[in-house]
């Protein structure tokens, strides 16, 4: 009876290892396929991922060389009012020279005119009556 009972139990256990290795090969011919699909997919994605980078490359691209030609854009704009500013400026400083000549040839003609009191008091008597 022993012996019945150490066969029964050396019978399920080699049965138990070799349903292990046979299962365990069974999942792995089962799970080559899904590997070869996980692989393919890694690489799609991949692939799409390099090529969304280089979308975004591009895009960051362009959009700096649309900011660079805005900032050229005002920066011509500025300096052509930087231009005119300074024209104006010469203008005005040309303007203040000949009203300072002016000055001079009047303060000149008023020291001229204090030689003659009489005809300032008189002057002045008819401006302000």
């Amino acid at each position: 009876m022993a012996w019945l009972i150490a066969n029964i139990w050396t019978t399920l256990g080699l049965t138990a290892a070799f349903s292990l290795l046979l299962g365990w090969g069974l999942r792995s011919l089962n799970l080559k396929p899904k590997l070869r699909d996980a692989k393919v997919l890694r690489e799609v994605a991949l692939t799409e991922l390099e090529q969304t980078r280089l979308e975004l490359d591009q895009l960051y691209a362009a959009q700096a060389v649309k900011d660079d030609a805005a900032t050229l854009a005002k920066t011509i704009k500025l300096k052509a009012e930087l231009t005119m500013r300074e024209e104006r400026l010469q203008m005005l400083t040309a303007d203040l020279e000949a009203a300072r000549q002016e000055l001079a040839g009047l303060k000149a003609s008023s020291r001229h005119d204090r030689a003659m009191p009489e005809a300032t008091t008189r002057l002045d008597a008819q401006i302000n009556p």
